[in-house]
């Protein structure tokens, strides 16, 4: 078995070359178990039984070795840090963006689920450098560990996004319906306006449209200019709350920077 982390452009080789030595070494211990298993019971007189039994055990033994041999993970050793990958780590696919969960049969070293394509490099979770899988040494579109919650169910993504779709579109209609209050709101200013006027009321003065723009923009103005500072403090109070992790500072930020689009659906 291969427990050490290995070089990672030789880590393909061994992966192709396992199953065969694992079938091959393993055929002939078991052989050798029922050669000395039925050697012995022959010499203590053993009926058949006996000897069934024997080989039984020894196939038994041999075919647990032969999971454990094959499934004990290759380890890649990133030569810029030193830190450790094992090949069962859910990456995605740098060709086509694939995100390949099924480690099992789709390891990093084997192909693409979606594309088969063997990916040249990989950028490590670790330091973020490039680890080369192949001699070529092609930087070129590498593989990526997946980041965030990991795989879940289509019908949850789905159900996510309808309800997300949902929220959005309430927002969008109270801000709708604000715009809507405060447009009725200055114009019941100015028919009142214009009474006063007609009843002899010279100081009250009639707002002109770009005024009441004015005042509609700079309203709109204030708010967003709170939303981006209540944004920024938030995003500075995740930075110190999560120093160091890099995975939830980044979700953090975009649960903020979403919940910033929601307030001002008309900015999208």
């Amino acid at each position: 078995m291969h427990s050490a982390a290995i070089d990672p452009r030789a880590s393909r080789g061994l992966l192709k070359r396992r199953l065969f030595e694992s079938t091959v070494t393993l055929s002939a211990i078991f052989l050798l178990l029922v050669a000395v298993s039925s050697w012995i019971l022959t010499r203590l007189s053993a009926g058949f039984v006996a000897l069934l039994l024997a080989d039984g055990v020894a196939a038994l033994v041999a075919y647990y070795a032969y999971l454990r041999w094959n499934r004990q993970p290759i380890r890649i050793c990133c030569n810029g840090c030193g830190g450790k990958i094992l090949w069962n780590t859910p990456w995605i696919c740098g060709e086509c963006g694939h995100e390949n969960f099924n480690v099992d049969r789709f390891p990093l070293l084997h192909h693409c689920e979606h594309c088969k394509l063997e990916s040249k490099s990989y950028v490590c979770h670790h330091c973020d450098r490039i680890i080369f899988l192949s001699e070529d040494r092609d930087a070129i579109n590498p593989a990526r560990r997946i980041e965030g919650e990991g795989q879940r169910k289509k019908e949850v993504i789905e159900a996510e996004l309808k309800r997300k779709a949902q929220f959005e579109e309430t927002q969008a209609a109270r801000q709708r319906g604000l715009e809507e209050r405060r447009l009725a709101l200055d114009e019941a200013v100015l028919n009142a306006q214009i009474k006063a006027i007609k009843k002899g009321t010279p100081e009250i003065t009639i707002q002109s449209q770009l005024d009441v723009l004015f005042k509609s923009l700079e309203r709109h103005m204030q708010r967003a200019t709170a939303l981006d500072e209540a944004v920024r403090r938030m995003k500075e109070l995740v930075n110190e709350e999560c120093k160091g992790d890099r995975i939830q500072i980044r979700r953090r930020h975009l649960l903020v920077d979403e919940w910033r689009r929601m307030q001002m659906p008309e900015a999208q």
